[in-house]
């Protein structure tokens, strides 16, 4: 194999090497390594064919390089074992296709459905179709249809430029099958306020029209017998970003994300379980993200063997196990209601395909691949993340909240694990309501967004 390595400097951290095999010169496989600053080429052997970034004498994490196929093999075995535990971008086994126009072929049951184009689009730019919406400027946005891993979805942005400063990737809550303005003239208007900023925006939304009313969107099941996981379902909004990413946004603009609920799920664990981080600069993770942290301990109403029973609401890196420990309330695993409207309690047993196991407050192994605490990922996030949280108000006025619902737990013990720039954000009102309060997007959510992006 011919690799490319990385000192030990933790600068540049934003660099992407290539790992191409020898033998097979046409196939080519990306792998992403952070906090390099200086790159040697090696090849098995351990022989030093040419450097990279410079010409002077280098070390490798405190042991000069050198020739010798004994210490090569060691220098490999250590880089091997350092970026097993790093995210990597593992595309599904489906590929990404964009449509031209939003006409897609589907098989279906009550309870799946998969998705094709029903012709494939060979150029993007000559596949976009207008909306109705506009943007600051009174031009109507631009749309495309895409499959990604056999579902269907599509996306709207203002008028793709070479001169836009930024980006922002706007994914809504549940399995996302709506644009996350349509619910919040509120988000229009952040829209609106970062178009004039010379941002593109991108908005999302996912099909999935099945008979599972909730259970539709990036989590829909393709087959009537697929038993599959968070891990394996969030490869859709990954591979959709990450080509996002590459294609749209321009080349050196900064790219973030915001979501809510089941949308900060999607974003997230783009970048903690599928090597997005590279390539995302900034993260808004409204009300959420929700039951991945632990799924079992959102079935169940209990937290995890050796985790704390609760977070305070107002600092969730501090434990708690009743109310009188915080200064607002302590945020505990809420046991998934079992009633047929409930997504908390009906996704984990729809994803896995495993009947009346979380819709009865109960656990199942397979629950743990899907939880952030039991699989591999990143939490060193090179970027910062901004976590938001609706809470109730002091006169427990408010019901609703994402405390009641584990939400604040989740998002709680999320927060505490991730290893960079982090901030934790509250609002005062129901599950995701901070996206439709124009108050406090326009003072508090769009000067931050701005100072990470702009």
């Amino acid at each position: 194999m011919e690799k490319y390595y990385k000192a030990c400097s933790r600068r540049n951290s934003k660099n992407i090497i290539k790992e191409r095999s020898l033998q097979n010169p046409k196939r080519k496989s990306v792998k992403y390594y952070k906090k390099e600053k200086h790159l040697y080429k090696t090849q098995r052997t351990g022989k030093i064919m040419r450097k990279v970034s410079s010409k002077k004498k280098r070390h490798l994490c405190g042991m000069k390089v050198l020739t010798a196929a004994a210490l090569g093999a060691v220098i490999i075995f250590i880089i091997y074992a350092v970026s097993a535990q790093t995210a990597q971008f593992i595309p599904p086994t489906r590929d990404f296709v964009v449509c031209e126009g939003p006409f897609w072929n589907a098989q279906k049951g009550d309870e799946w459905i998969r998705y094709s184009c029903r012709e494939e689009c060979a150029d993007w730019k000559e596949c976009t179709y207008l909306s109705d919406e506009t943007d600051a400027r009174s031009r109507k946005l631009q749309m495309l249809a895409f499959v990604s891993d056999e579902m269907a979805g599509e996306i709207r942005f203002n008028q793709p430029s070479n001169d836009y400063r930024a980006a922002l990737l706007m994914h809504q809550g549940a399995g996302g099958t709506f644009f996350m303005e349509t619910a919040s003239p509120a988000i229009t208007a952040l829209r609106h306020e970062f178009e004039k900023e010379d941002v593109l925006v991108i908005d999302t939304r996912w099909r999935g029209e099945t008979a599972m009313s909730l259970l539709t969107g990036w989590w829909t099941r393709r087959s009537p017998d697929e038993a599959s996981t968070l891990y394996e379902k969030a490869k859709r909004p990954a591979q959709l970003i990450k080509w996002i990413h590459d294609n749209i946004v321009p080349q050196q603009a900064k790219f973030g994300t915001i979501g809510c609920s089941g949308g900060s799920m999607a974003t997230f664990s783009s970048v903690y379980w599928h090597g997005l981080d590279p390539i995302v600069d900034y993260q808004l993770l409204g009300g959420g993200p929700p039951m991945a942290w632990d799924v079992g301990a959102e079935c169940t109403g209990a937290a995890g063997e050796g985790q704390p029973l609760g977070v305070c609401e107002e600092n969730p890196a501090k434990d708690c196990s009743s109310d009188q420990d915080c200064a607002s309330r302590c945020a505990t695993p809420q046991k998934a209601e079992a009633f047929s409207n409930s997504l908390t309690s009906l996704l984990p047993d729809y994803i896995h395909n495993i009947n009346l196991t979380c819709s009865r407050k109960l656990k199942h192994p397979a629950f743990d691949r899907s939880s952030y605490r039991f699989t591999g990922g990143d939490w060193e996030q090179d970027s910062p993340t901004d976590f938001l949280v609706d809470i109730g108000k002091p006169d427990g006025s408010v019901s609703g909240t994402d405390t009641e619902a584990s939400i604040t737990y989740m998002a709680g013990m999320t927060y505490r694990n991730i290893r960079g720039e982090k901030y934790w954000l509250l609002h005062n009102g129901k599950h995701c309501s901070w996206a439709s309060d124009v108050n406090f997007m326009e003072k508090e959510i769009l000067p931050r967004i701005k100072s990470k992006i702009l």
